[in-house]
């Protein structure tokens, strides 16, 4: 069950409060998640649920990857840096999510995590789009790198073009 939202509400389980999650966190734990299929209980009060956590489950591009994806396997997982991909049903299309597990280091606010297109079974130029923003970041040769922060996400659709 994921501990989001306000929790405690009902029951003899502490006093009320909530999640004790940063939006990082959030995004890691729902990315997880969704890309390995696993099902999405929650054990907070979903009436009082703010906008972040709203935007998080009630999204219908990053919601498809538990529903359509197949195959899902991690791609790596090497000093903190996890990267896991899945098939989109009916597509050539790849699903990729990324994560930053690492213990925060002073004065960095994350850290790069790359992929190449070839890992993901693709061939060269691929079109990214970022589920959780709903927005296509372009056109990237061979590879695809970003800056995840400490405790963080990414959710994307890879399409070769």
């Amino acid at each position: 069950m994921l501990p989001l939202g306000k929790l405690s509400k009902y029951g003899p389980n502490g006093p009320e409060r909530r999640s004790n999650f940063t939006k990082e966190e959030t995004s890691t734990i729902m990315s997880l998640w969704l890309i390995t299929r696993s099902p999405l209980m929650l054990g907070g009060n979903l009436p009082e649920n703010d906008a972040f956590l709203n935007s998080f489950l009630t999204n219908d591009e990053a919601l498809e990857v538990l529903k359509k994806s197949e195959n899902n396997t991690q791609l790596f997982n090497a000093n903190g840096l996890i990267a896991w991909t899945a098939d989109v049903q009916g597509s050539k299309d790849k699903y990729l999510a990324l994560f930053n597990a690492g213990d925060p280091l002073k004065d960095v606010a994350g850290r790069d995590v790359k992929v190449s297109f070839k890992d993901l079974g693709l061939d060269g130029k691929c079109a990214v789009r970022d589920l959780w923003a709903k927005k296509d970041l372009g056109k990237f040769a061979n590879e695809y790198s970003v800056m995840i922060p400490w405790h963080g996400a990414m959710l994307y659709r890879v399409r070769a073009e």
